[in-house]
């Protein structure tokens, strides 16, 4: 994934000193857009993914269990075992990878990537071209990095596989927005 650097007056003004600084912002709001992009899709990708593995695994589970205890009252007692020890599997499976709480802290983590994505976006749409002066600017864009790292952090790790899923789609076009297609 992309890195995102952080920000600084002196970053900020030691650099190519011709530039106005709001050019820099825009730079490193872009990044932390770009960054926020590929993290909060590839927590999306692996929630949907644990969310189908929760499914795959838990429905046939309560299906053999339901099957198991019909087959134990028909007095059919080996074949209720055999299904018995199937569900015992899955079950432990389930136990084991926890799929729906692994579904759950990606589709937070995606979330909460994606709400640094916007306000990155706002901050580089809105907030650059208003009034505001620029060391005002500064500790704002400060600010959404230092919250972007903190969600960053408690995110558990992305999967390979789900990071290339989601640069795929975004390669596709899958979250760019109508309007800034025009």
């Amino acid at each position: 994934m992309p890195s995102t650097g952080g920000i600084s007056s002196t970053t900020v003004t030691s650099r190519h000193m011709a530039e106005p600084v709001r050019g820099h912002l825009e730079r490193e709001a872009r990044r932390i857009e770009e960054d926020s992009l590929y993290s909060s899709k590839s927590h999306f990708e692996a929630a949907a993914t644990w969310g189908r593995i929760h499914i795959w695994l838990g429905l046939p589970s309560a299906i053999l269990a339901a099957i198991a205890t019909v087959l134990a009252f028909a007095d059919l007692g080996i074949f209720a075992g055999i299904l018995a020890l199937l569900v015992t599997g899955l079950t432990s499976v389930m136990t084991f990878l926890n799929p729906s709480q692994r579904q759950h802290e990606h589709h937070v983590a995606g979330t909460r990537c994606h709400t640094t994505r916007s306000k990155a976006r706002f901050f580089r749409e809105v907030d650059l071209v208003s009034e505001r002066t620029e060391e005002n600017l500064v500790v704002q864009l400060q600010s959404i990095l230092s919250e972007y790292q903190q969600v960053r952090a408690d995110c558990p790790p992305v999967p390979d596989w789900a990071y290339r899923r989601a640069r795929k789609g975004i390669e596709e076009g899958q979250a760019a927005y109508e309007v800034d297609r025009s």
